[in-house]
């Protein structure tokens, strides 16, 4: 996978949880855009899958299973994708 740009936007929800959406690439697979959530804002700390896209090109585990309980169609995910355009 190699990513093409990407943007970080903290929760509004959850103390310590940031967004980062990225638009990226893979072998054989056209310009994608996927979602991940964090507990760290410098990225060093547990990175989950929070979109589709995220879930099939990683395998982290899925942000809708933790505490933060981030799911497809949160607005925090909108926010960072808007962020990307």
């Amino acid at each position: 996978m190699q990513v093409k740009s990407g943007a970080f936007v903290k929760s509004p929800d959850h103390e310590q949880v940031y967004v980062v959406a990225a638009v990226f690439s893979a072998a054989g697979v056209d310009e994608q855009t996927g979602v991940w959530a964090t507990n760290a804002s410098d990225g060093s700390g547990l990175m989950m899958s929070a979109d589709a896209m995220a879930k099939q090109f990683t395998t982290w585990p899925d942000a809708s299973t933790t505490d933060a309980a981030i799911r497809e169609g949160d607005p925090v995910l909108e926010t960072a994708t808007g962020c990307l355009k």
